[in-house]
This record gives structure tokens, sequence and C-alpha cells, in this order.
């Protein structure tokens, strides 16, 4: 799992307050097109893969481009759970959220506010 503000030691520091989202990836979808936080909010995913023998995962990107990356979680074959951990972008907007195995079909916004 990869976050591109994480410190030397690993840690974070984390303003908003914390979050826990539970995210289902099945039929080669996400049950969820929108999800919408507090901007530097201690995020906490757990995250369902239904899709047996399919690998899927959550990344998080500044935009649509996919260019910047916010968060990469751990690719997990289904059917298999996993829970990933991060801080939202301390700045208000609508970011970009997809699976990297299936990047242009399992795909929404995620919105700091």
């Amino acid at each position: 799992m990869k976050d591109i503000d994480e410190g030397k030691s690993g840690s974070r520091t984390r303003t908003g307050k914390p979050v826990v989202i539970g995210l289902t990836a099945e039929n080669i979808a996400f049950d969820k097109k929108t999800i919408t936080v507090e901007s530097g909010a201690a995020v906490t995913i757990n995250f369902n893969n239904r899709d047996r023998g399919i690998p899927h995962n959550f990344a998080l990107y500044k935009d649509a481009g996919a260019a910047e990356m916010i968060f990469q979680g751990d690719i997990i074959t289904g059917p298999g759970q996993i829970t990933y951990q991060f801080s939202a972008p301390a700045t208000a907007g609508t970011y970009f959220f997809r699976c990297d195995v299936h990047p242009t079909q399992m795909t929404g916004d995620f919105v700091g506010k």
C-alpha cells in the first residue's frame, strides 16, 4: 500500500475526523460511485472483493488523468477482504478513485469537503 504523503517513519498526521467506509467490488464494479469525507480525514476503507478469481484494489488520484497518485492500495484477488488506511487530501475538492486493474470500468469520485 502506497501513500505519497507518508513520512519516512510511515506515520501520517491526520487532521480530520476518522471515517470508516465499506466498499465492495462485485461484477467488475464498485458498489459506490461517490465517496464523500471531511478534508484531511483519517480514512479507513474496509474493501470487500467478491469477484472470485479476479484481482481488484482501491487507488486514489488527484484527477481522472491518474498521473498524480494520492494513495494506492494493495491488489487482492477475490473473494477476499482488506483494510486500507490513509489521509484524505487536506484541500477540499473532487478527486478520482479507481481499481488499477480495471481502470476504465471501476471508477468514482472521492469528494473532500
